[in-house]
C-alpha cells in the first residue's frame, strides 16, 4: 500500500493510513526586479547574487483514511501520530519517489464523523528543494536508484597520497561542497588552487556546477566531499 515515510515511520505500515490524495506544491521563485524610469522593461536582478534563481519554501499536503471502527481507536492513533511528528522537523520520503527526500515541519489534523473511518491530513512546510536520499559521502543505497538516469557519486573517504586527480559529477543546480579532511590539503579546480584545512570546511568560491568538473587533491590523508543534490 502506497504511503510516505516520515522520519522512521511509514504512514501505512506503522499507522494503517491509506493514502487518498496528495499534492507537492512548487516553491515560489524569489524574483527581484527594478523599474527603470523611461523604459518599458525592468531590470531583472533575480539571479544577480548567486547566478541561480532563489526560491521560497514549499508545501506538501497528504490526505489519508483510517479504518478505525471505534472513536477510542481513532483518538489513540491520532494522538500517536501527533506526538510523533506534529510540529517536528522531519525527513519525508514518498513511496512514489523513493530516491529523494524532503525536509520540513509537519502539521497533523484529523476528523471523524462515523464509526467506520476517519480522515487524517498531514501537511509539511518544506525546504524548496528535495535532495537525493544517498549523499555523496554516505554508504550507497540501491533502493530507489534510477538505473536509466541515476549517477553513482561516491566521494567519501577519498585516499590521497601525494596527488590525486578525479572528476566530480555535479547535480542539476550549482552547489558549494563541504570538505572534511583528515589533514590539511590543497584543491585545484577550474585553474585555481585552494587550501583545505583539517576538519570540516566550506568556501563559497568553490562551486560545483552541473556536469563533470575535474579536480586535483594534493596532500596525504583522506577527504570526503559532501554534495546533497537539489531538485525541484
Amino acid at each position: 500500500m502506497l504511503g510516505i515515510k516520515i522520519g522512521d515511520k511509514h504512514t501505512y505500515q506503522d499507522w494503517g493510513l491509506r493514502l487518498l490524495s496528495y499534492s507537492i506544491g512548487m516553491p515560489e521563485p524569489q524574483m527581484k526586479t527594478i523599474e527603470v524610469p523611461g523604459m518599458s522593461s525592468v531590470l531583472d536582478l533575480t539571479e544577480a547574487l548567486t547566478g541561480t534563481v532563489p526560491y521560497k519554501r514549499r508545501t506538501l499536503y497528504f490526505t489519508f483514511s483510517l479504518r478505525d471502527l471505534r472513536y477510542e481507536k481513532w483518538q489513540s492513533v491520532y494522538s500517536e501520530i501527533a506526538n510523533y511528528c506534529h510540529g517536528q522537523r522531519m525527513r519525508i520520503v514518498l513511496d512514489t519517489d523513493p530516491g529523494y527526500y524532503y525536509d520540513g515541519r509537519c502539521t497533523v489534523s484529523s476528523s471523524k464523523d462515523n464509526n467506520v473511518v476517519s480522515d487524517v491530513s498531514i501537511s509539511i512546510d518544506a525546504e524548496p528543494f528535495k535532495h537525493e536520499l544517498s549523499s555523496t559521502v554516505e554508504p550507497w543505497q540501491w533502493d530507489g536508484f534510477n538505473f536509466i538516469t541515476g549517477v553513482i557519486r561516491d566521494y567519501g573517504d577519498i585516499q590521497v597520497n601525494g596527488s590525486k586527480s578525479m572528476t566530480l559529477v555535479g547535480f542539476s543546480r550549482p552547489e558549494v561542497p563541504t570538505f572534511t579532511c583528515s589533514a590539511a590539503m590543497q584543491l585545484t579546480i577550474g585553474g585555481n588552487t585552494y587550501s583545505l584545512p583539517a576538519g570540516e570546511f566550506q568556501n563559497s568560491d568553490i562551486i560545483i556546477p552541473s556536469g563533470e568538473t575535474p579536480i586535483t587533491l594534493t596532500g596525504t590523508g583522506t577527504v570526503s566531499i559532501l554534495l546533497k543534490g537539489d531538485y525541484l
